[in-house]
Protein backbone atom coordinates (compact mmCIF):
# COMPACT_ATOMS: atom_id res chain seq x y z
CA UNK A 1 0.00 0.00 0.00
CA UNK A 2 1.05 3.65 -0.42
CA UNK A 3 2.40 5.87 2.51
CA UNK A 4 -0.05 8.45 2.82
CA UNK A 5 0.92 12.17 2.86
CA UNK A 6 -1.52 14.16 2.93
CA UNK A 7 0.35 17.51 4.34
CA UNK A 8 2.72 19.65 3.03
CA UNK A 9 4.45 20.56 6.55
CA UNK A 10 7.42 18.20 6.22
CA UNK A 11 8.67 19.32 3.19
CA UNK A 12 12.18 20.28 2.70
CA UNK A 13 14.26 21.63 -0.17
CA UNK A 14 17.46 19.74 -0.67
CA UNK A 15 19.86 22.95 -0.19
CA UNK A 16 18.01 24.19 2.80
CA UNK A 17 18.17 20.88 4.40
CA UNK A 18 21.90 19.72 4.78
CA UNK A 19 21.80 18.01 7.98
CA UNK A 20 19.15 15.61 7.83
CA UNK A 21 20.87 15.02 3.86
CA UNK A 22 23.61 13.91 5.42
CA UNK A 23 22.18 11.03 7.54
CA UNK A 24 21.62 9.38 3.69
CA UNK A 25 24.27 10.06 2.19
CA UNK A 26 25.96 6.33 0.98
CA UNK A 27 29.46 4.70 2.35
CA UNK A 28 31.46 2.30 -0.13
CA UNK A 29 29.58 -0.56 1.30
CA UNK A 30 25.86 0.58 0.87
CA UNK A 31 27.48 1.75 -3.05
CA UNK A 32 28.55 -1.82 -3.28
CA UNK A 33 25.57 -3.67 -2.60
CA UNK A 34 23.13 -1.24 -4.79
CA UNK A 35 25.48 -1.59 -7.69
CA UNK A 36 25.26 -5.30 -7.39
CA UNK A 37 21.78 -5.64 -6.85
CA UNK A 38 21.51 -3.21 -9.85
CA UNK A 39 23.33 -5.45 -12.35
CA UNK A 40 21.58 -8.98 -11.09
CA UNK A 41 18.47 -6.60 -11.80
CA UNK A 42 19.29 -5.50 -15.14
CA UNK A 43 20.41 -9.26 -15.84
CA UNK A 44 17.27 -10.64 -15.02
CA UNK A 45 15.27 -7.43 -17.52
CA UNK A 46 17.69 -8.22 -20.18
CA UNK A 47 17.10 -11.82 -20.15
CA UNK A 48 13.56 -11.29 -20.37
CA UNK A 49 13.64 -9.34 -23.08
CA UNK A 50 15.58 -11.82 -24.78
CA UNK A 51 13.21 -14.69 -23.98
CA UNK A 52 10.53 -12.75 -25.84
CA UNK A 53 12.62 -13.10 -29.10
CA UNK A 54 11.87 -16.70 -29.04
CA UNK A 55 8.37 -16.59 -28.39
CA UNK A 56 8.33 -16.24 -23.94
CA UNK A 57 5.94 -14.06 -22.94
CA UNK A 58 7.22 -10.70 -22.19
CA UNK A 59 6.30 -9.36 -18.90
CA UNK A 60 4.14 -6.10 -20.15
CA UNK A 61 5.97 -3.40 -18.15
CA UNK A 62 9.35 -4.58 -19.31
CA UNK A 63 10.26 -1.64 -21.44
CA UNK A 64 13.37 -0.04 -22.90
CA UNK A 65 16.90 1.25 -21.39
CA UNK A 66 16.96 1.98 -17.80
CA UNK A 67 14.40 0.07 -16.77
CA UNK A 68 15.88 -2.31 -13.75
CA UNK A 69 16.82 0.51 -12.48
CA UNK A 70 13.52 2.45 -11.96
CA UNK A 71 12.30 -0.93 -10.91
CA UNK A 72 14.61 -0.79 -8.29
CA UNK A 73 13.67 2.28 -7.61
CA UNK A 74 9.96 2.45 -7.30
CA UNK A 75 8.85 -1.59 -7.46
CA UNK A 76 6.84 -3.15 -10.13
CA UNK A 77 4.24 -0.45 -11.08
CA UNK A 78 6.84 1.62 -12.27
CA UNK A 79 6.72 1.28 -15.89
CA UNK A 80 2.76 2.25 -16.90
CA UNK A 81 4.02 6.12 -15.78
CA UNK A 82 7.19 5.80 -17.59
CA UNK A 83 5.90 4.47 -20.89
CA UNK A 84 4.74 7.94 -22.48
CA UNK A 85 2.08 5.81 -24.24
CA UNK A 86 0.20 4.79 -20.98
CA UNK A 87 1.30 7.76 -18.73
CA UNK A 88 -0.86 10.16 -20.37
CA UNK A 89 -4.22 7.75 -20.18
CA UNK A 90 -3.46 7.50 -16.33
CA UNK A 91 -3.30 10.84 -15.64
CA UNK A 92 -6.68 11.42 -17.92
CA UNK A 93 -8.23 8.77 -15.99
CA UNK A 94 -7.62 10.15 -12.32
CA UNK A 95 -8.97 13.60 -13.38
CA UNK A 96 -6.57 15.37 -14.51
CA UNK A 97 -5.10 17.17 -17.65
CA UNK A 98 -2.84 16.18 -19.86
CA UNK A 99 -2.21 16.25 -23.96
CA UNK A 100 -4.67 13.50 -25.79
CA UNK A 101 -2.96 11.21 -28.07
CA UNK A 102 -2.58 8.85 -30.26
CA UNK A 103 0.16 6.30 -31.14
CA UNK A 104 1.60 5.47 -34.88
CA UNK A 105 3.67 2.80 -35.88
CA UNK A 106 6.88 3.38 -37.74
CA UNK A 107 5.98 0.56 -39.90
CA UNK A 108 2.45 1.18 -40.64
CA UNK A 109 1.67 2.48 -44.18
CA UNK A 110 0.99 6.77 -44.40
CA UNK A 111 -2.21 6.62 -44.89
CA UNK A 112 -3.07 4.08 -42.69
CA UNK A 113 -1.61 6.50 -39.78
CA UNK A 114 -2.97 9.56 -40.80
CA UNK A 115 -6.33 7.33 -40.68
CA UNK A 116 -5.71 7.27 -36.88
CA UNK A 117 -5.37 10.44 -36.22
CA UNK A 118 -8.25 11.50 -37.96
CA UNK A 119 -10.15 9.55 -36.19
CA UNK A 120 -8.90 10.52 -32.91
CA UNK A 121 -9.09 14.69 -33.66
CA UNK A 122 -12.23 14.52 -35.66
CA UNK A 123 -12.24 18.46 -35.37
CA UNK A 124 -8.27 18.97 -36.35
CA UNK A 125 -7.96 21.87 -36.89
CA UNK A 126 -5.00 23.08 -34.22
CA UNK A 127 -1.29 22.17 -34.25
CA UNK A 128 0.00 19.02 -33.03
CA UNK A 129 2.77 17.91 -31.47
CA UNK A 130 4.73 14.53 -32.72
CA UNK A 131 7.45 13.27 -30.45
CA UNK A 132 8.93 9.44 -30.11
CA UNK A 133 6.92 7.04 -28.01
CA UNK A 134 9.99 5.97 -25.94
CA UNK A 135 13.25 7.70 -24.68
CA UNK A 136 14.04 9.00 -28.00
CA UNK A 137 12.23 12.91 -26.73
CA UNK A 138 14.73 12.77 -24.23
CA UNK A 139 15.90 16.19 -23.93
CA UNK A 140 13.51 17.13 -26.40
CA UNK A 141 14.73 15.15 -29.69
CA UNK A 142 13.01 14.42 -31.95
CA UNK A 143 9.87 16.69 -31.34
CA UNK A 144 8.26 17.74 -34.11
CA UNK A 145 5.36 20.65 -34.51
CA UNK A 146 2.72 19.94 -37.81
CA UNK A 147 0.86 23.21 -38.07
CA UNK A 148 -1.77 21.45 -40.29
CA UNK A 149 -2.34 18.33 -42.46
CA UNK A 150 0.35 18.89 -45.24
CA UNK A 151 3.24 19.25 -42.38
CA UNK A 152 1.74 16.20 -40.66
CA UNK A 153 2.29 13.60 -43.37
CA UNK A 154 5.91 15.00 -43.99
CA UNK A 155 6.90 14.17 -40.30
CA UNK A 156 4.87 10.85 -40.20
CA UNK A 157 6.39 10.12 -43.85
CA UNK A 158 9.48 8.31 -42.68
CA UNK A 159 9.36 8.06 -38.56
CA UNK A 160 12.01 5.89 -37.74
CA UNK A 161 10.26 5.30 -34.81
CA UNK A 162 6.91 4.98 -32.84
CA UNK A 163 5.38 8.25 -32.08
CA UNK A 164 2.81 10.00 -30.32
CA UNK A 165 0.51 12.05 -32.32
CA UNK A 166 -0.90 14.79 -29.20
CA UNK A 167 -2.37 18.48 -29.34
CA UNK A 168 -0.66 20.63 -29.03
CA UNK A 169 -1.10 22.52 -25.57
CA UNK A 170 1.59 24.73 -25.03
CA UNK A 171 2.29 26.41 -21.12
CA UNK A 172 3.20 30.08 -20.47
CA UNK A 173 5.43 28.47 -17.61
CA UNK A 174 7.24 25.02 -17.65
CA UNK A 175 7.67 22.96 -14.14
CA UNK A 176 9.76 20.10 -13.14
CA UNK A 177 8.36 18.85 -9.32
CA UNK A 178 10.23 15.93 -8.15
CA UNK A 179 9.57 14.05 -4.49
CA UNK A 180 11.60 11.84 -2.66
CA UNK A 181 10.62 10.04 0.22
CA UNK A 182 13.46 10.11 2.33
CA UNK A 183 14.44 8.75 5.90
CA UNK A 184 13.53 11.54 7.52
CA UNK A 185 11.27 13.25 5.68
CA UNK A 186 9.59 14.21 1.80
CA UNK A 187 12.36 15.62 -0.34
CA UNK A 188 11.40 18.15 -2.76
CA UNK A 189 12.64 19.73 -5.69
CA UNK A 190 10.69 22.17 -7.91
CA UNK A 191 11.62 24.70 -10.37
CA UNK A 192 10.78 26.78 -13.42
CA UNK A 193 12.06 25.91 -16.81
CA UNK A 194 12.29 29.43 -17.70
CA UNK A 195 12.52 30.15 -21.76
CA UNK A 196 14.59 32.79 -22.54
CA UNK A 197 12.98 35.74 -24.69
CA UNK A 198 14.62 39.02 -25.35
CA UNK A 199 12.58 42.50 -26.54
CA UNK A 200 13.54 44.29 -30.05
CA UNK A 201 14.57 48.12 -29.16
CA UNK A 202 14.82 48.52 -32.78
CA UNK A 203 18.45 49.46 -33.40
CA UNK A 204 20.39 46.40 -31.89
CA UNK A 205 20.69 43.04 -33.66
CA UNK A 206 19.45 40.04 -31.94
CA UNK A 207 22.97 39.05 -30.65
CA UNK A 208 23.96 41.70 -29.27
CA UNK A 209 19.91 41.64 -27.13
CA UNK A 210 21.01 38.28 -26.59
CA UNK A 211 24.63 38.92 -24.86
CA UNK A 212 23.22 41.93 -23.00
CA UNK A 213 20.55 40.52 -20.97
CA UNK A 214 20.59 41.13 -18.16
CA UNK A 215 18.37 38.53 -16.49
CA UNK A 216 19.39 35.33 -18.86
CA UNK A 217 23.00 33.38 -17.01
CA UNK A 218 25.49 32.97 -19.29
CA UNK A 219 25.19 29.42 -19.28
CA UNK A 220 21.82 29.76 -21.08
CA UNK A 221 23.68 32.34 -23.54
CA UNK A 222 26.56 30.23 -24.36
CA UNK A 223 23.79 27.02 -25.39
CA UNK A 224 21.57 29.12 -27.84
CA UNK A 225 23.92 31.05 -29.82
CA UNK A 226 25.87 27.75 -30.10
CA UNK A 227 22.52 26.33 -31.11
CA UNK A 228 21.77 29.24 -33.36
CA UNK A 229 25.45 29.10 -35.00
CA UNK A 230 24.55 25.57 -36.55
CA UNK A 231 21.93 26.13 -38.71
CA UNK A 232 22.25 29.00 -41.47
CA UNK A 233 18.62 30.36 -40.99
CA UNK A 234 19.28 30.99 -37.11
CA UNK A 235 22.96 32.16 -37.84
CA UNK A 236 21.48 34.41 -39.87
CA UNK A 237 19.07 35.96 -37.17
CA UNK A 238 21.56 36.49 -35.05
CA UNK A 239 22.70 39.60 -37.22
CA UNK A 240 19.35 41.01 -37.89
CA UNK A 241 17.40 43.68 -36.11
CA UNK A 242 14.24 43.09 -34.66
CA UNK A 243 11.82 45.46 -34.13
CA UNK A 244 11.35 47.81 -31.45
CA UNK A 245 9.09 45.91 -29.09
CA UNK A 246 9.07 42.96 -31.10
CA UNK A 247 9.50 39.87 -28.63
CA UNK A 248 11.78 37.23 -29.75
CA UNK A 249 11.45 33.85 -28.08
CA UNK A 250 14.71 31.65 -28.33
CA UNK A 251 13.98 28.47 -27.05
CA UNK A 252 10.56 26.41 -28.06
CA UNK A 253 10.89 24.16 -24.88
CA UNK A 254 11.84 23.67 -21.50
CA UNK A 255 14.89 21.67 -22.03
CA UNK A 256 17.55 23.02 -19.72
CA UNK A 257 20.25 21.22 -21.92
CA UNK A 258 18.69 23.95 -25.03
CA UNK A 259 19.15 27.58 -23.24
CA UNK A 260 15.92 27.32 -20.92
CA UNK A 261 16.81 28.17 -17.22
CA UNK A 262 16.24 27.56 -13.55
CA UNK A 263 14.27 29.82 -11.44
CA UNK A 264 12.79 29.04 -8.27
CA UNK A 265 8.98 29.23 -7.17
CA UNK A 266 8.36 32.02 -5.03
CA UNK A 267 7.11 31.32 -1.52
CA UNK A 268 3.35 31.95 -2.44
CA UNK A 269 3.72 29.83 -5.61
CA UNK A 270 5.05 26.98 -3.79
CA UNK A 271 2.35 27.19 -1.41
CA UNK A 272 0.10 26.67 -4.30
CA UNK A 273 1.92 24.09 -5.88
CA UNK A 274 2.81 21.57 -2.83
CA UNK A 275 -0.81 20.53 -1.98
CA UNK A 276 -1.90 20.39 -5.26
CA UNK A 277 0.66 18.23 -6.10
CA UNK A 278 0.72 16.04 -2.99
CA UNK A 279 -3.08 15.65 -4.21
CA UNK A 280 -1.98 14.56 -7.18
CA UNK A 281 0.51 12.13 -6.05
CA UNK A 282 -1.78 10.38 -3.70
CA UNK A 283 -4.53 9.97 -6.20
CA UNK A 284 -1.69 8.57 -8.42
CA UNK A 285 -0.55 5.82 -5.96
CA UNK A 286 -4.43 5.19 -5.57
CA UNK A 287 -4.44 3.94 -8.83
CA UNK A 288 -1.38 1.90 -9.28
CA UNK A 289 -2.33 0.73 -6.15
CA UNK A 290 1.39 1.10 -4.43
CA UNK A 291 3.44 3.89 -3.40
CA UNK A 292 6.41 5.10 -5.03
CA UNK A 293 9.92 5.97 -3.65
CA UNK A 294 10.91 8.86 -5.98
CA UNK A 295 8.61 10.52 -8.55
CA UNK A 296 9.51 13.42 -11.24
CA UNK A 297 7.20 15.60 -13.60
CA UNK A 298 7.46 18.21 -15.64
CA UNK A 299 3.79 19.85 -16.28
CA UNK A 300 3.52 23.30 -17.15
CA UNK A 301 0.41 26.21 -16.49
CA UNK A 302 -1.24 27.05 -19.59
CA UNK A 303 -2.57 30.49 -18.15
CA UNK A 304 -2.94 32.70 -14.96
CA UNK A 305 -1.03 33.65 -11.77
CA UNK A 306 -0.11 30.40 -9.69
CA UNK A 307 -0.12 32.43 -6.55
CA UNK A 308 -3.30 31.64 -4.24
CA UNK A 309 -4.62 29.12 -6.68
CA UNK A 310 -6.31 26.46 -5.17
CA UNK A 311 -6.10 22.85 -6.50
CA UNK A 312 -9.57 23.01 -7.72
CA UNK A 313 -8.35 26.00 -10.08
CA UNK A 314 -4.97 24.51 -10.79
CA UNK A 315 -6.32 21.08 -11.68
CA UNK A 316 -7.49 23.17 -15.03
CA UNK A 317 -4.74 25.18 -15.28
CA UNK A 318 -1.78 22.85 -15.09
CA UNK A 319 -1.10 20.19 -17.81
CA UNK A 320 1.05 17.11 -17.27
CA UNK A 321 3.59 16.24 -19.63
CA UNK A 322 5.71 13.82 -18.93
CA UNK A 323 7.12 10.87 -15.98
CA UNK A 324 10.81 10.94 -15.67
CA UNK A 325 12.45 7.64 -13.93
CA UNK A 326 15.12 8.25 -11.58
CA UNK A 327 17.82 7.63 -13.75
CA UNK A 328 17.24 10.77 -15.49
CA UNK A 329 16.30 13.30 -13.03
CA UNK A 330 17.59 16.39 -14.10
CA UNK A 331 18.10 18.49 -11.55
CA UNK A 332 20.74 20.91 -12.97
CA UNK A 333 18.06 23.70 -13.53
CA UNK A 334 17.36 23.42 -10.14
CA UNK A 335 21.10 24.05 -9.35
CA UNK A 336 21.06 26.50 -11.68
CA UNK A 337 18.10 28.07 -9.67
CA UNK A 338 19.81 27.97 -6.10
CA UNK A 339 22.17 30.56 -7.31
CA UNK A 340 25.13 28.58 -5.37
CA UNK A 341 28.76 27.78 -6.07
CA UNK A 342 30.55 24.75 -7.73
CA UNK A 343 31.15 22.72 -4.43
CA UNK A 344 27.98 23.25 -3.15
CA UNK A 345 25.91 22.00 -6.46
CA UNK A 346 28.36 19.22 -6.13
CA UNK A 347 27.30 17.99 -2.78
CA UNK A 348 23.40 18.62 -3.19
CA UNK A 349 23.23 16.51 -6.21
CA UNK A 350 25.50 13.91 -4.26
CA UNK A 351 23.20 13.80 -1.76
CA UNK A 352 19.93 13.94 -3.72
CA UNK A 353 21.47 10.57 -5.85
CA UNK A 354 21.88 9.08 -2.18
CA UNK A 355 18.88 9.73 -0.98
CA UNK A 356 17.12 8.06 -4.61
CA UNK A 357 19.05 5.19 -4.21
CA UNK A 358 18.68 4.31 -0.44
CA UNK A 359 15.15 4.89 -0.01
CA UNK A 360 14.48 2.60 -3.29
CA UNK A 361 11.43 -0.05 -2.98
CA UNK A 362 12.78 -3.26 -0.97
Amino acid sequence: MRAEHNTTDRLLWPHQSENLFRSETQGPADWIVFHTKYAATNFRFNMRGLGSRFGVARPPHVLEGGNAYEAMINGPNHASLWDKPTFGPIVESIGYKTPHQVMVHKRDPLEHSLEKVRQEFPDYDEPLLLKPARIGAYQGRGIMLAQDELQLQAHLKDIPVNYLVQEYLPAERDFRYVLIRGKEGLWRICYEKRKPQVTGTGDSRLLTLILTDKEMPTDSKRKIIKKMLYHQEERDSLLRVPNSNDIVKLVKTGNISAGAYGVLPTEDEMQAIDPFMVGFINDLEDHLGTSLASLCFDFGLTEGDLSGMSPDELKQKLVFYEYNQPLLIGIEGYLQAINTNFLERKRVRKQVSSAIKSNRKK
